[in-house]
């Protein structure tokens, strides 16, 4: 297979070796290395998915690879993809060396936003084109399962899901922007001077807020569960980021990091019930809390109002 997809590499296929990385329910990775004939290394990223989404995955990382994300002397770039096999829903891409970024570094977290800000100013146009309503959909979506499965956080899920979806309609969304979809600490790779981005799964066009907002409730997130502070790193994120992007967030770029971060912390309280750690509990609970502290500020905060949205 691999020879037939990839034959520009002239593998020695005697010495490929396969390590699986990361079983989900719809998807894997597996790392493959080995040598060309010539005797170079090797290293590939296979990842698996149950649906038809390799190809679209592919051209979207195509896209950002030559977009600018592809420099190889670059100090932020992305995975070179390498191919795409639709029969297997398997996409190729270059294995790259690095750490993923702690909660706690606040170093490693302002690289991340800085990275961040340079994926957004990329030219790329990704697909789908996602919508503020298919959000809000999805929102609520999230907010039924998390019922579902802890009915005792039901009814706060779903006062944050309705307080949101309130506020929206004072939301000034801005798409256009080449997004992750899923920023979190494993969007990155740390490597020296170099800041890798990958992870494309979710990609595709959308307002850049939501990747601020989302990666930011991820420092919260993974902050509880591992008993490191995050409130340095998310300072340290949204400051590089402002620092690197300038003017091109649009209008009204702060509340609609807030809106998303609020939204992020509802879709995590249920990513967290469903992982099932022994204090999954206690982390979807402070999520929700943050949540609605949010949405509280935020209505507090509109032209016009002087009080709480409910």
């Amino acid at each position: 297979m691999l020879k037939a997809h990839v034959p520009e590499l002239d593998l020695d296929l005697s010495t490929l070796g396969i390590r699986p990385v990361a079983y989900k329910k719809d998807r894997f990775i597996v790392a493959i290395e080995g040598r060309t004939w010539a005797g170079r290394r090797v290293a590939l990223a296979a990842k698996g998915f149950a649906d038809d989404r390799a190809a679209a995955i592919h051209a979207n990382h195509i896209a950002l690879w030559e977009g600018g994300l592809g420099d190889p002397g670059g100090s932020i770039r992305t995975t070179r993809p390498i191919a795409v096999v639709p029969s297997l829903g398997l996409a190729l891409s270059e294995w790259l060396p690095g750490h993923h970024p702690q909660a706690s570094d606040a170093h490693a977290a302002a690289r991340a936003g800085e990275a961040a800000a340079f994926l957004h100013g990329c030219p790329a146009r990704l697909r789908p084109v996602f919508t503020p309503a298919g959000f809000l959909d999805n929102l609520d979506r999230h907010a039924r399962l998390l019922s579902a499965r802890a009915p005792d956080l039901g009814a706060v899920s779903e006062d944050a899901a309705r307080r949101l979806r309130d506020l929206s309609a004072r939301i000034d969304f801005q798409a256009g922007t080449p997004v992750n979809g899923d920023l979190s600490l494993d969007s990155f790779l740390i490597d020296g001077t170099t800041t890798h981005l990958i992870d494309w799964d979710i990609s595709c066009d959308f307002d850049r807020a939501w990747d601020v907002g989302h990666f930011l409730t991820q420092l919260r997130r993974f902050g509880l569960e591992r008993g490191q502070a995050s409130d340095g790193s998310r300072a340290a994120f949204i400051t590089a980021y402002g620092r690197a992007s300038g003017d091109a967030p649009g209008t009204d770029f702060p509340r609609r990091v807030a809106f998303f971060e609020a939204a992020a912390c509802l879709h995590k309280a249920y990513s967290a019930a469903c992982v099932g750690r022994a204090d999954w509990h206690v982390v979807a609970s402070a999520l929700l809390a943050a949540a609605l502290d949010v949405t509280r500020k935020m209505g507090r905060d509109r032209p016009g109002s002087t009080a709480d949205t409910g």
